[in-house]
Parts: structure tokens; C-alpha cells; sequence
């Protein structure tokens, strides 16, 4: 297996050319991908996107989409899952250009070049680090996350896969309850507080409350905060016929959020400023 290796300088990313000889375009290559922290050339997470002569995005078979659930939205776009250990996919024989990034604290590397005779390669990307997370005492997290219209078959493979690739430490989904439309909301059906059946993907999991005020179903209202590490659900979830179809808009966010800190909760304040 040959291997291309991107080289970086400071946070300039150098592309090398690949040229391994002129082929019939519709021969496979097998191509392992890796991601690699140009400065000390040790393995990481991350994703990847290949596209062809004509800038057009290049599906890679047998590696997770990273725009799963956001296809609707971003129609034709793919980015890649590529774990610390590499990943194995085909390509058409052909001119690409790939490009790679890891979490926000890694600057983009890419790579262009053509795929000739050889029926295997290994393209190795080095991702120049922009910053130090744990040196600033940072870590990376996402408090704010459900998931909707997936099986829970789905939901345990996006929850495996993406925020471990995306370089998170911390990972929320958050219940929430939204007349009619919740009934498709799959991270409800996860229990609140911590996750342990992810705990091999080596982020911390726990499922939160999002606890909101609406004057519609999707607009604006009192306001909406995030309960993390609460033991049980703060009743009522959501406030106001505008967002759960029935009762009064009377009930102000602080009952709430009192009840979150009696439970040793944390409090995060998400929108809106028009009283709690």
C-alpha cells in the first residue's frame, strides 16, 4: 500500500500531487484514509471531504456521513467519519481533491491529485493544530442536541460516531416537548442524566431538559434554558399553549430553574430576554 503524506507549515496547509499513472476511469482503488496532528504525527478523529475534477462532492462507501439528518438542508453535501485508526473506502480512478478537519481545533489540510494504477492507496492527511484545548483548561462539548425522525437504532449510531469525531469531551441531548411535533423527537426516549452505553466512545454523555416559554410553536417567548445533570425532569417541560397546545402562559422560567438547582443541577441560558 503506498502512502501520500500532506505536509504543513505553521498554519499554511501544503498540498502534495498524487500521480499514480493513467487508468480507465471506472476501475476501483481502494483508498485508506488517515488523519494524522502534524506535529506529533499521532492519529486523531475527525472528517473528510472528497471532490471530483468538477468540485462535485464524491460519495465514499462504507464510511459514516457526517451530514446524516442534515441532508434536507444540505442536499449533495458529504463530509466523512474517519476514526483515530483510519478508515477504508473506494474511488473511481480519477482526479480529487480531499480535504480534512478535526473538531475547531485542528485548521484545514487538502490534498489534490489522481488516482492511477495502483489498486491500493493510503492518503494520510496532517491537520496543523490551532490550538490546545486542555492547555487552556477548555473542553470541547455540545449542550444542546435532540434528535427527530431517526429510529433509535439510528440515533445510537449517530450518537456513537459524531460527536467523538467532531472531538467533543461532552455531549447533551436534551429532552423537549413541543405539541404533536415531539412525537418524532427520538432523544426523548432516552433517560435523563447520564448515558453509560456510550461511554466507549470516550465522551462524557448526559441527557438534559430544554425548558421553554413560547408564544408559537416556533417563536419567540419568555425565554428557554438548558437543565444539565438533573436527576429527574422539571415539570412542566415546556410553558404556554404557543408550544404545548393547551393551559396558560402564566408560569414564569425561575420555578423551574429553582427546582434544576435543588437537584444540583446546572443552568444554562439559552435565548430570548423577555422576562424568567
Amino acid at each position: 500500500m503506498r502512502k501520500v503524506v500532506l505536509t504543513s507549515l505553521a498554519l499554511a496547509v501544503v498540498g502534495a500531487t498524487l500521480y499514480l499513472g493513467a487508468q480507465p476511469q471506472n476501475e476501483q482503488v481502494k483508498v485508506r484514509f488517515k488523519l494524522l496532528d502534524a506535529s506529533s504525527g499521532k492519529p486523531i478523529t475527525g472528517i473528510v471531504r472528497v471532490l471530483d475534477a468538477k468540485s462535485k462532492h464524491v460519495e465514499l462507501p462504507g464510511l459514516y456521513d457526517r451530514m446524516t439528518a442534515l441532508t434536507k438542508d444540505n442536499a449533495g453535501v458529504h463530509w466523512y467519519i474517519i476514526p483515530a485508526n483510519g478508515a477504508d473506502t473506494t474511488l473511481p480512478r480519477g482526479k480529487y481533491r480531499v480535504e480534512a478537519v478535526s473538531g475547531l481545533e485542528y485548521g484545514l489540510a487538502k490534498i489534490e491529485g489522481e488516482l492511477g494504477d495502483k489498486p491500493a492507496v493510503e492518503i494520510s492527511l496532517k491537520l496543523p493544530s490551532l490550538f490546545r484545548p486542555d492547555d487552556l483548561g477548555l473542553a470541547a462539548g455540545n449542550t444542546h442536541l435532540h434528535l427527530m425522525k431517526l429510529s433509535m437504532e439510528q440515533a445510537d449510531e449517530y450518537l456513537r460516531k459524531i460527536p467523538a469525531s467532531d472531538n467533543l469531551r461532552v455531549m447533551f441531548i436534551s429532552y423537549l416537548e413541543r405539541n404533536k411535533d415531539d412525537a418524532t423527537y427520538v432523544t426523548n426516549k432516552y433517560p435523563v442524566g447520564d448515558l453509560p452505553k456510550f461511554n466507549t466512545t470516550g465522551v462524557l454523555f448526559n441527557n438534559g431538559e430544554e425548558h421553554r416559554h413560547n408564544f408559537l410553536a416556533y417563536g419567540e417567548g419568555y425565554g428557554h434554558v438548558m437543565f444539565l445533570n438533573i436527576k429527574q425532569l422539571v415539570q412542566p417541560v415546556s410553558i404556554g399553549p404557543g408550544i404545548t397546545g393547551k393551559g396558560f402562559d402564566d408560569l414564569p422560567l425561575r420555578p423551574g430553574i429553582d427546582n434544576a438547582k435543588k437537584q444540583g443541577g446546572t443552568i444554562i441560558w439559552c435565548h430570548n430576554t423577555n422576562g424568567s
